[in-house]
């Protein structure tokens, strides 16, 4: 009462933070190669932290959706991930692109040595981690970059949009709901959504790859037909 008295401004700014293609390329790169290849590495980011923000990175989930994710929920065979209890109360099934899998594959390691039914386990006792805001801080003070979980959600986000993909399927690939006409067609088509996520993978890895490695992986063949 007293600062709407005042007359004081209370709205919260809408937030609008995403990452852009350097910042993407120093989070891949460190990734990739800073923590495979430093001999020493001082910056205490975890394997299972690092892989919990790139599958956020990569599939837009929502950061209790990856966290909460189980094994049973996960199938390389169809390669699909299957979200449970979400925010709008419907399951949300994410294609798995080539990063995320091999994301997944990574984090499938860390999870056995606990043998654990969860994807991201948590340090002690049972039960999947809780939002590892202590890792999350040390990649950005590592990396430089400065920046919030939601704030990969909304970079899925922007560069699906940016590669073309249509407004339809980007809500659809986040698990918004919509009370448009159009959007009770897409019924949860999992074919349909992939080429979304596909689309976001290859995205990525042109901001990080040089041309030739990024040729390589869109047209594997076509590029050994090229050296031989």
């Amino acid at each position: 009462d007293v600062l709407k008295e005042k007359r004081v401004d209370r709205k919260v700014k809408q937030r609008d933070r995403y990452l852009d293609e350097t910042e993407i390329e120093k989070l891949m790169h460190f990734d990739l190669v800073e923590r495979t290849f430093h001999q020493k590495p001082t910056h205490g980011v975890s394997d299972q932290g690092m892989n919990y923000v790139m599958l956020v990175l990569f599939t837009g989930m929502r950061k209790g959706e990856v966290a909460n994710l189980k094994w049973e929920d996960v199938d390389f065979k169809e390669k699909t991930i299957v979200a449970r209890n979400t925010k709008n109360g419907s399951d949300h099934y994410v294609p798995i692109s080539k990063m995320i899998q091999w994301k997944l594959e990574a984090q499938k390691k860390v999870s056995d040595l606990k043998g654990s039914a969860w994807v991201f386990p948590r340090r002690l006792g049972d039960g999947p981690m809780t939002e590892p805001k202590s890792q999350l801080a040390r990649i950005c003070k590592a990396t430089g970059i400065k920046f919030r979980l939601h704030d990969l959600r909304r970079t899925f986000a922007t560069h699906a949009t940016r590669e073309g993909t249509s407004y339809e399927l980007i809500q659809k690939a986040l698990n918004h709901k919509s009370g448009s006409v159009t959007s009770s067609y897409i019924i949860g088509n999992i074919d349909m959504m992939r080429p979304v996520f596909d689309t976001v993978f290859l995205a990525y890895s042109k901001m990080y790859l040089d041309d030739e490695d990024y040729e390589r992986l869109v047209d594997p063949e076509g590029s050994q037909e090229t050296i031989e």
